[in-house]
């Protein structure tokens, strides 16, 4: 049997280099996936909650970026918020 290029072969192929979504999505997104996990939230409840498309949030998983007003109606479903810090000096 010899191996050709289908067009499902080239798809199985091209999902297997993709990264992982723990790695593809920004740092704060997947504190909020982790913290949704600890609590039980699901992404369907979370974005009937927020007011959000479930296919947003699906997204956020898959290296796309939050607005930053979608971002926080997520995380006051979650019970957190988003709020500005000044780093601290490097000296």
């Amino acid at each position: 049997m010899s191996l050709q290029y289908t067009p499902l072969r080239k798809a199985k192929q091209y999902r297997a280099l993709r990264k992982s979504p723990e790695y593809s999505c920004h740092p704060l997104v997947r504190e909020m996936f982790a913290i949704m996990a600890q609590k039980r939230i699901t992404l369907v409840d979370l974005c009937r909650r927020a007011g959000l498309s479930k296919k947003v949030a699906w997204y956020w998983k898959r290296a796309h970026s939050p607005r930053v007003a979608n971002l926080e109606a997520a995380l006051n479903v979650i019970g957190c918020k988003l709020i500005i810090v000044r780093k601290e000096d490097a000296q």
